[in-house]
Formats: structure tokens, C-alpha cells, sequence
């Protein structure tokens, strides 16, 4: 590799490196003093020149010891580059550590890793800035502390966008929300490091090979058995959903200090806390169950609503049928029209808040002399068997009545059982019973209560 004209000036190259996606990398020695570093200048595709005079600025711009810092860099050049100290890889810097570390040491020493990270995360997203692409070949070690490197695809607020390459969206196949792999994320946030830096510290406490296409899930990962491990995997599973996420660097280093991640302090005596140890314990190991279980249960929900939504859509149906032939037969039968258009999928997906356990999916109402009624289809989060999505269906008459025997579960590859998983019945089941309700004379006499 020839240097640019500006970096012969000053350095030479001392050996090749692999190139990254967007760059052409060296490692290079300056004349003055043979300090070492790595020289990155960009490839020839379109936008890549903008890329790297971006990712100078934020470097730039930011001061911390846990962010790379510039040694040199000609923005006029042409081609442009900069040169970053030269480091130790995180992958080749741990296996070092976690090959004659104990499992304890190698605990201590991945909380270090992460909070160093955190805080100086914190700057760039004080900054505005979302690096995008957190994973351990994005950190090198440098005089034994982390330094994140690597700003290439960072999200800049109101920039340019700069992340297609030759019409497909860039994604981090380490740690990624989901939509990430599906095409370009708008307006990305800085959760998104949140889930880069939360799989770094699952990636360090693994054990065993890394999950095929490095696909990690909170839940199933395996780690070195530890009590810390499973606080681990609790904010894994926060990080997982942006609607579960610490929002930026700094709200994730409360959380992982509430769940008493926080590396060991200078001063392990001090007097001032020592006597709220065991009240934090407890309020960390509160915190841990809390997010585990909000997480299962979100999961657990979504993968109902996807795989039960379109099944009652057609119930849904089946019912307003029912409900319309009444009233063609002059019953006296409304049907709410507001809630029976509400696609349903959106109703069921609700119920993964821990603060809503019951939706209304259909409704109709009957007027009688006295007093009407309505006649509900509701679903209840209810998880009852792995084997079984954890929604319970059913229908009801407001106020005061009730069908015989008719809730109904499905089993996860979705066939429905009535009366507690006893029956096996047909998405009819429910058109049935109100078909047979309305069409019952007892059920109209006015003096019925």
C-alpha cells in the first residue's frame, strides 16, 4: 500500500492490514519518534471519501480515554486519512486474559471492559452521535484498558445519510435490532449501542462456541455459571427491545449499577454504604427478575400475536356474520364498528405490556326492555404451559352473564382447545355460541335477569 503524499511526509508503512468494508488500513511508524498506529484511507466507491472525513470529525471532537483519539489525519489530501493508535484486538486481547483467568477475574475484568465503554459512550451520545457498530473487533486495548474504534457508519443527527453501500443497507451482524436486517433504519438511537455493548458483555462471559451466524437471544446463551452471569442476561434481555432498552450510555449504566454490576470500588470499606449492602442486594436480584420476566413475557406475546392474529381476524368475522344475520332478522343486535375494525394484531401485540392484561378483540350489543347487554370477545394474557400460547380467549356477556365452558387456549403450532385445554374445537367455536345464544327464544323474554 502507497501512503497518501501528506503521510509519507511523516510515516512509514511497517505492514498491511486487512481491509475493513469502507476503508484501506496499514500499520505505519512515524519517523520522529517510532510511535506506531494504524493509517486508514478510503476506498474509491462514492461516498466513502465523506465516510472518513465524518468519522475524523467525531474523533475529533471527542475526548476519552475510552475512545480512539487521532494521531494525525489531512482532510485536504487526496485521498484524505488519519491515523488511530495502534492496539491490541478485543478478541485476541481476551482469549489471552480468559485462558489463564478464573471465572471470577474474568468477571471483574469484563465489568471494567463494559463501564470503561459505557462512560465513554456517554460522551458521543451527549454528542448526538449513535456509533451503530459495537462488537468486539470495534475494540482494541491499548496499556490494558478498552478503547472503542471504528466510527465509519456512526449516526450523526441531521447529516447526511451515508449508510447504503452499492443499494444495501450496512448492518452489524454481531448485535443489531432486528429491523436492521430487514433495510436502512431512519433515524437510528442510541439504544442500538446499548444492544452493541450488551452482547460485547455476553460475548465476553460465553462459554462455549458462539451461536450459529453469531444470532445471540438473551435467553439461551450460555455463559460461565455465575450469579453475575444471569444479571448479565437480565440486561441483555432489557437491551434487547427498544422498548425495554436503557435509552443511551448513560441510562445503561444506572440500570447495570441497580442490578450491582458496577465494577468493586477503590474504597470497599467505606463506611458511608457498607450498612445498604443487603438492601441493594435484594434490590438488584428484584431488578434481574423483573427485567427477565418483562422480557419473557413481551416474547412470549408477540410470538401469540403473530401466530394467532390472523386465525381471529377470521373468528372476528365470523362473528360480525352472526351478528348481522340477527339484525336482518330484526333482533335488536349493534355491532361496535370502531372496535371490530381494529386490526387485531395490533390488539394482541398490547398485551406484552406488563400493565395490560385483558383486550377486547369483538363486540356487539343487544337491546332488551330493561337493560342491554354487550356480548364480548376478550383475550387474557394468561400464560398457562410452555406448550400453549400464553392467551386465553373468550366470550362473555356484560353485566352479570356468562357462556358455559367457553374459554379457549390454543397449543403453539395453534390448534384451539375449550373448557381449560379439555376439548378440541374449530375456529367456529365462538360463531357457534353466539349464533346459538341469539338464536335461543328464553334469551329475549324481558323478564329473563
Amino acid at each position: 500500500m502507497h501512503l497518501p503524499s501528506t503521510a509519507a511526509k511523516s510515516w512509514r508503512v511497517v505492514r498491511g492490514l486487512k481491509d475493513s468494508g469502507q476503508s484501506l488500513l496499514c500499520v505505519v511508524e512515524r519517523l520522529t519518534d517510532k510511535v506506531q498506529g494504524v493509517l486508514k484511507t478510503p476506498r474509491s466507491q462514492a461516498g466513502q471519501r465523506e465516510r472518513l472525513a465524518r468519522e475524523t470529525r467525531i474523533i475529533e471532537s471527542t475526548n476519552h480515554p475510552a475512545i480512539v483519539r487521532l494521531l494525525d489525519y489531512d482532510l485536504d489530501c487526496d485521498p484524505i486519512w488519519l491515523v488511530t493508535p495502534l492496539g491490541t484486538t478485543l478478541p485476541v486481547w481476551w482469549a489471552k486474559v480468559a485462558s489463564c483467568a478464573t471465572h471470577d477475574q474474568q468477571l471483574v475484568r469484563a465489568r471494567q471492559i463494559i463501564f470503561s465503554l459505557l462512560d465513554g459512550l456517554a460522551v458521543v451520545h451527549k454528542a448526538g452521535v449513535v456509533h451503530r457498530d459495537i462488537k468486539p473487533q470495534n475494540v482494541i486495548v491499548i496499556a490494558e484498558s478498552p478503547v472503542l474504534i471504528d466510527f465509519g457508519i456512526a449516526f450523526v443527527p441531521e447529516a447526511e445519510r451515508l449508510t447504503e453501500l452499492d443499494g444495501r443497507p450496512v448492518a452489524n451482524k454481531f448485535a443489531a435490532p432486528a429491523a436492521a436486517y430487514y433495510g436502512q433504519i431512519d433515524h437510528p438511537k442510541p439504544w442500538w449501542d446499548c444492544l452493541g455493548v450488551a452482547w460485547l458483555w455476553g460475548w465476553l462471559l460465553s462459554e462455549g462456541a458462539p451461536p450459529k451466524d453469531h444470532r445471540y437471544h438473551w435467553k439461551y446463551h450460555r455463559m460461565i455459571p455465575a450469579e453475575e452471569s444471569e444479571r448479565v442476561r437480565a440486561l441483555l434481555a432489557a437491551c434487547s427491545d427498544e422498548a425495554t432498552s436503557p435509552t443511551d450510555a448513560v441510562a445503561m449504566l444506572r440500570l447495570a449499577s441497580e442490578l450491582g454490576l458496577a465494577p468493586p470500588t477503590s474504597d470497599p470499606g467505606n463506611l458511608q454504604t457498607d450498612g445498604f449492602a443487603d438492601a441493594a442486594a435484594v434490590h438488584a436480584r428484584e431488578v434481574q427478575k423483573t427485567l427477565l420476566l418483562k422480557q419473557t413475557r413481551r416474547e412470549r406475546a408477540e410470538g401469540a400475536a403473530l401466530a394467532l392474529s390472523a386465525i381471529y381476524e377470521a373468528v372476528r368475522t365470523e362473528l360480525k356474520s352472526v351478528a348481522v344475520r340477527a339484525r336482518e332478522a330484526n333482533l335488536p343486535v349493534r355491532i361496535d364498528a370502531l372496535l371490530n375494525d381494529h386490526p387485531i394484531a395490533i390488539s394482541l401485540s398490547s398485551l406484552k405490556e406488563n400493565d395490560k392484561n385483558t383486550v377486547r378483540l369483538f363486540e356487539c350489543t343487544v337491546q332488551r326492555e330493561q337493560a342491554s347487554l354487550r356480548i364480548v370477545l376478550a383475550c387474557e394474557y394468561r400464560p398457562i404451559i410452555e406448550a400453549c400460547w400464553p392467551f386465553r380467549f373468550t366470550l362473555e356477556i356484560h353485566p352479570g352473564l356468562a357462556f358455559p365452558d367457553n374459554d379457549v387456549i390454543h397449543l403453539t403450532d395453534g390448534r384451539p382447545l375449550a373448557n381449560w385445554g379439555r376439548e378440541s374445537v374449530d375456529q367456529s367455536f365462538f360463531p357457534r355460541l353466539l349464533e346459538k345464544w341469539l338464536r335461543d327464544p328464553a334469551n329475549w323474554e324481558f323478564n329473563v335477569t
